[in-house]
């Protein structure tokens, strides 16, 4: 079975290989900087027509935070992708 997909953005998060400890301490410093988070946000949140009914891929997601902004800016369907196992446990 083929399934296509049209993607309309692609947010791609690239965080260097390491150990999965101090990924997990990444993330967290990552998503404690208010100023990052809220800038990935609000530049979301204010240009809510280019997300509207709109297919995002979201490649190397972790924890997802950008995804869920992109889902609350209005895109019809997200879709996460994270080869990081460790992600998925925060």
């Amino acid at each position: 079975m083929k399934i296509t997909i049209n993607i309309d953005w692609l947010i791609i998060t690239v965080i260097s290989s390491i150990t999965s400890v101090s990924w997990i301490i990444n993330v967290q410093e990552m998503m404690k900087d208010e100023v990052r988070t809220l800038t990935y946000r609000n530049s979301m949140y204010h240009n809510r027509h280019l997300f509207k009914d709109k297919v995002v891929l979201d490649v190397g997601s972790g924890t997802g935070i950008l995804s869920m902004f992109a889902a609350k800016a209005g895109a019809k369907l997200v879709i996460g992708v994270s080869s990081d196992c460790d992600a998925m446990k925060l």
